[in-house]
């Protein structure tokens, strides 16, 4: 997953973590803490595009054409 994502996904995952144990520490409310750490997540998104190898895609297209 690291070489798909990169280094700083990792950093990102990581800084969740921390949060979260944070926040659970900090804030007895589950309600909150799932507020908080929904908030901390705004703005994330995943973009991106699945290519198959072309040894599938031939055999597909061979099944199907």
């Amino acid at each position: 997953m690291e070489k798909i994502f990169g280094e700083e996904f990792a950093v990102f995952v990581k800084w969740l973590g921390q949060l979260r144990e944070q926040t659970k520490e900090t804030e007895p409310d589950f309600e909150k803490r799932r507020a908080l750490l929904r908030e901390a997540l705004d703005g994330f998104r995943l973009l991106g595009k699945v290519q198959y190898p072309k040894v599938w895609l031939d055999e597909r297209a061979a099944k199907t054409g």
